[in-house]
């Protein structure tokens, strides 16, 4: 992994299809044990992730928020700022009412206890079932919207990034190496 690697290397549409057929398996799976539906919440948290370029805790308070208004739109506050920010996160296509509705007692399980503890715990999950290191899922995201030569100021706002220059970086740098391979 080179310094540029902050993505990790993770592909954004193989992880996408990755954590669908993940779900797949969990939705034709009878019956759904408490083990099943805690992996069934870690998944949609990481879909979540990845699909909206958020933090783990932002994804964790979107799912709560998603559970308990059953709106595919919600607003939560931007970790790692001091401004009070807050950013939209959307629901993923992928995610159906019924994959909310199966996990809600995990869901809602998580408001008792610390957001950092469920990261951790998340977090453990997707290195031990799918390599996965989670805050990966958001980079991977911030570098496929570069590939599609979205501007930066547009990522930055999706992402809840106060200042462009970290995506400028994440990008450019992305962008550059695919076309050092390409043309190079």
């Amino acid at each position: 992994m080179g310094e540029n690697d902050w993505d990790m290397g993770l592909d954004y549409e193989e992880t996408k299809q990755k954590l669908i057929q993940q779900l797949e398996s969990l939705r034709n799976k009878k019956p759904l044990y408490k083990n099943d539906r805690k992996k069934y919440a870690y998944l949609i948290l990481g879909l979540i992730q990845l699909r909206n370029g958020c933090r783990i805790g932002e994804a964790i308070e979107g799912l709560i928020k998603f559970t308990k208004s059953k709106e595919h739109e919600v607003s939560v506050k931007v970790e790692k700022r001091k401004d009070n920010a807050m950013r939209k996160l959307i629901l993923p296509k992928e995610i159906s009412n019924r994959d909310v509705e199966l996990t809600k007692d995990v869901v809602l399980e998580w408001e008792n206890k610390t957001i950092k503890r469920i990261a951790n715990n998340a977090s453990s999950w997707y290195l031990t079932n799918l390599g996965i290191n989670t805050h990966s899922l958001r980079y991977s995201y911030i570098s496929y919207l570069g590939k599609k030569q979205y501007p930066a100021q547009i990522v930055a706002s999706i992402t809840g990034h106060k200042k462009i220059d970290m995506i400028l970086k994440y990008t450019q740098s992305k962008i550059a190496e695919d076309v050092l391979r390409r043309e190079g």
